[in-house]
């Protein structure tokens, strides 16, 4: 057991992420926190969003297949971002989390449906959303860091392989 082996697992459970609402300054931030070092970075003032919804991910393994649903906050800007990780909940639980989120910072609820992921292609003061199916573009946007590894890592056990087969000839 290295030291480097020691590090690496002092920091998988020191380190967590997460997002705070700071009712008393209307305030959205973003935690890190690596064992007692706390830092805080500014996403939004509650000004800045339009709603708070909830959208589904369609996972599937081999066989079986399932639905799982996060918290999503949508900024006047445009701009999506996950607030939970995705739970194997019922979409009713999270539509619960959702509505808390909600209240506290003052806007717009889109309670999720089930199987179904949110769009809002229109943000703003009036934001457009619509609950539709799982596509194959959700599949690439959800899952294209693992699409794109899962492929590097085969070009590289493909690379080895001719390699080694044109060092032993």
């Amino acid at each position: 057991f290295s030291i480097d082996c020691l590090f690496f697992v002092l920091m998988m459970f020191g380190f967590s992420t997460g997002f705070e609402f700071d009712v008393n300054a209307g305030t959205v931030w973003f935690r890190v926190t690596l064992f007692s070092s706390l830092r805080r970075f500014k996403i939004a003032d509650f000004e800045q969003i339009c709603g708070i919804g909830v959208s589904g991910i369609h996972n599937r393994a081999r066989v079986h297949t399932w639905w799982s649903y996060r918290v999503v906050m949508l900024l006047k800007s445009g701009r999506k971002l996950v607030v939970s990780e995705a739970k194997d909940k019922s979409v009713h639980a999270v539509n619960r989390l959702a509505e808390k989120l909600a209240g506290a910072a003052g806007c717009q609820l889109f309670a999720g449906e089930s199987e179904k992921v949110l769009h809002a292609p229109v943000c703003g003061d009036q934001p457009i959303v619509e609950f539709r199916d799982w596509t194959f573009a959700d599949a690439i946007t959800e899952f294209w860091a693992d699409i794109f590894l899962s492929l590097l890592f085969f070009a590289a056990i493909l690379v080895f392989v001719v390699a080694l087969t044109v060092s032993l000839n």
